[in-house]
């Protein structure tokens, strides 16, 4: 969805008619496509009053000067982290089916999962309820890209050590 995002604050008109366009083709669900239309254009009038007259300037998120550029910048964190989290699950989910082969069950790897699922879900709701602290201003994405960002550290940690921390 970053991404998605990024590609869209970079298009011109007509090019962001037909990334939402392309984007409603890969929906699930097609029979909500007036709802995601409406969405979207709400997203695209939102970025195009977000986005920066010069959008090819580059992002400086060591010392981002705008609400906008905060936003973008914890979204990079956020996006960065979840890669990393994605990049390192096989292992944890391989390791755990070797440890089932021995038993011809697959409890550890099930639980694996379970632990994983309740904790998605722990920090969609978390952050979510951290981001209510700006609920409905401008820095109210922020506070939630942060939030996802520290919480998917933290989760990687916590998957190499162990469950003891």
């Amino acid at each position: 969805m970053v991404e998605w995002y990024y590609e869209m604050a970079r298009a011109s008109s007509k090019q962001l008619e037909s990334l939402v366009s392309e984007k409603m083709r890969q929906s699930k669900y097609p029979e909500r496509a007036g709802e995601r239309m409406r969405a979207s254009a709400a997203l695209v009038a939102i970025l195009l009053f977000v986005t920066p007259a010069n959008a090819d300037e580059a992002l400086n998120c060591k010392d981002p000067q705008d609400q906008n550029s905060m936003t973008q910048c914890a979204a990079l964190d956020f996006e960065k982290a979840d890669k990393a989290l994605n990049q390192i699950w096989p292992k944890f989910k391989a390791d755990a089916e070797a440890s089932d082969k021995d038993t011809g069950k697959t409890e550890y790897a099930d639980a694996l999962l379970a632990s994983q699922r309740a904790w998605l879900a722990f920090r969609d709701a978390e952050c979510a309820w951290q981001a209510m602290e700006m609920h409905g201003g401008s820095g109210e994405p922020m506070l939630l890209y942060g939030c996802q960002a520290r919480l998917t550290q933290h989760r990687i940690k916590q998957l190499q050590t162990g469950a003891s921390e």
